[in-house]
């Protein structure tokens, strides 16, 4: 037999209606942070307004959604990592093709360094590349996953 699983909008509505305000308003919290996730702004901002009216205790709720904390933990904010790694790397390895393609021309302008610098290149690749490099953004913005990309 088939059961629908509650949701966190199911739950806000049902301890609405049984008076326990407290509750509903965690869960329309809740609510409102899967809509915002999915980009359905209006929803979140609806479910976001119903968790402030039906919450009595304090704003507490409210300004935990402007703490370091919380944004650190967001998939919002590792995503933003994720994107700007994702990108760093492309940056690097079109940096690498570059060089590459400069060295297999030839040094026609007598330049030199070639090397030296195919090196460096190499190195920030591995560095972005690696697992350690989105602790090494933590604490900055990002890239936007929705932004062009350069």
């Amino acid at each position: 037999m088939w059961r629908r699983v509650a949701t966190p909008d199911d739950l806000a509505v049902h301890f609405h209606g049984a008076g326990a305000l407290a509750k509903a308003a965690d869960y329309a919290l809740a609510a409102g942070d899967k809509a915002a996730e999915t980009l359905a702004f209006m929803r979140a901002a609806e479910l976001y307004r119903k968790a402030r009216e039906w919450d009595a205790r304090d704003e507490t709720w409210r300004r935990r959604l402007f703490t370091r904390e919380y944004l650190m933990q967001s998939e919002w904010y590792a995503e933003r990592l994720r994107t700007k790694q994702s990108r760093d790397v492309a940056l690097w390895t079109r940096h690498l093709h570059a060089l590459q393609r400069f060295q297999a021309a030839g040094d026609t302008l007598g330049r030199g360094g070639v090397e030296q610098r195919l090196a460096g290149a190499r190195e920030h690749m591995a560095r972005v590349s690696a697992d350690g490099y989105l602790k090494e953004l933590e604490g900055g913005l990002g890239a936007d996953p929705f932004g062009s990309v350069p």
